[in-house]
């Protein structure tokens, strides 16, 4: 691998450092897939959707974003929300460098959905992404438990003790009914357990944001959800597709948990975004042929 190309760390707007995982074909590129990870996350355990898409001839980058796997910055924590949309342009643009004029797309999960929706609906270009496919976003929480007294004490503790950190308690069995992928997701070193009070609350604002402009939204895009998300609120991400512009697609699959890519049928869920990209990102001139004229 070409390190000035495709190098693996690179930098966001404000200097902090973050770490790229680069998965490449064999021939030259033929197009660039970026992949935005979840909260307490990071890009290397998304190497199998990779893997789909590699097969097509795509250069997929799959960053860490800052606080996450390798990452700089403090676990679970950013300052204003903004942040993490720094980081998404940063990583955009890394990788519209190194694929050219190539037409690029990005699938963003759960909070990296929610980064990804505040960067649509702020109108920023994301280095010409033509589509976007979205897994869970985080919109709202599920059924998932947190304290009430502690989500009353948030927005003071966030004023007064920002970087104070409590377990996410986000439950390692409401990921995946895949047992295997629930434990090793429990025992992986780069995941962290922890979120900021002040991370909580620029959340909540930036969920609200999404929610009051989710119709500027100006690409395709594709919805993917599962009915028994204990994690991120699949009615509330419903709702919001209502709002969202032409064109667009909803998914939804029955008794799916919240990491659909990891899910026990996950190879049909890998085919609908595979196929879906395939479809909105046509690589030559017979594909193109096959894109319906109403997207």
């Amino acid at each position: 691998m070409d390190r000035t190309t495709y190098p693996d760390k690179f930098t966001s707007s404000d200097g902090l450092e973050l770490h790229a995982n680069w998965y490449l074909p064999d021939q030259k590129p033929r197009a660039g897939l970026l992949i935005v990870h979840g909260f307490a996350d990071h890009g290397a355990r998304y190497e199998h959707v990779a893997a789909r898409f590699t097969k097509l001839g795509y250069a997929v980058l799959a960053p860490d974003y800052r606080g996450n796997g390798r990452a700089a910055g403090l676990r679970g924590h950013c300052d204003r929300f903004e942040e993490f949309v720094w980081d998404l342009e940063a990583a955009a643009n890394l990788l519209r460098r190194a694929i050219g004029d190539l037409p690029l797309g990005v699938y963003a999960h759960s909070h990296g959905g929610l980064m990804t929706l505040v960067a649509l609906t702020q109108r920023r270009a994301l280095a010409g992404a033509r589509a976007v496919a979205f897994t869970s976003p985080f919109l709202a929480m599920g059924s998932m438990k947190v304290p009430r007294l502690l989500l009353k004490l948030v927005p003071l503790m966030s004023r007064l003790v920002p970087r104070f950190a409590q377990p996410h308690r986000i439950p390692p069995e409401g990921l995946t009914h895949d047992r295997a992928l629930v434990e090793s997701a429990g025992s992986d070193p780069l995941r962290h357990k922890v979120a900021s009070m002040r991370w909580v609350t620029e959340n909540a604002e930036a969920r609200a944001q999404v929610r009051r402009d989710i119709s500027r939204i100006q690409l395709p895009t594709l919805w993917m959800i599962g009915t028994a998300d204990p994690i991120a609120n699949p009615e509330v991400t419903r709702a919001a597709y209502q709002e969202v512009p032409e064109p667009k697609e909803l998914v939804v699959y029955e008794g799916f948990l919240h990491e659909l890519v990891n899910e026990v049928e996950r190879e049909r869920v890998l085919d609908d975004l595979v196929g879906w990209f395939k479809r909105k990102i046509p690589l030559d001139a017979a594909e193109a042929a096959q894109e319906p004229a109403r997207a």
